[in-house]
């Protein structure tokens, strides 16, 4: 057989693995590149989300009221919201549309955890977002001797 069929074979076999090699490779580039881009955009609004929180409740002095704390932590969604939707640089992007793909929010606080998810309303089968407070730890324990 002469090299110059050998070369057509070759090309022939090899060719086509090379093409599908090069663009599933591409398509891991832009993966890795949209994940990195959605990972640096959540850090930073749960890091603007936490200053909210911080700011907000720095000089509160009605903090152990639960109905400032919601309204503290309803603040901080928002600017989580806001910034999740500025870092994606979309129009069109509000708070509605970015919340709708977020299942859900947990805030650890001292009294409890406060968690932001959606409930099903089952009379118009929509989901709306609700901020709901658990206590974790409600049991006192005493010193017995």
């Amino acid at each position: 057989m002469k090299l110059q069929n050998l070369v057509i074979i070759f090309l022939a076999i090899a060719l086509p693995v090379i093409i599908i090699l090069s663009v599933y490779v591409g398509f891991q580039v832009k993966t890795a590149f949209l994940r990195a881009n959605y990972d640096n955009a959540l850090v930073d609004a749960a890091h603007e989300a936490i200053s909210a929180f911080q700011l907000n409740t720095t000089n509160n002095e009605y903090l152990s009221v639960a109905d400032t704390k919601i309204r503290d932590i309803e603040a901080s969604l928002n600017v989580f919201a806001s910034s999740m939707a500025t870092k994606f640089g979309k129009t069109g992007m509000n708070k509605s549309n970015v919340m709708a793909h977020i299942p859900v929010l947990a805030f650890t606080l001292y009294d409890g955890y406060y968690i932001y998810t959606p409930t099903k309303n089952w009379d118009s089968g929509s989901y709306t977002h609700e901020l709901k407070p658990y206590v974790y730890y409600s049991k006192q324990y005493t010193n017995r001797r």
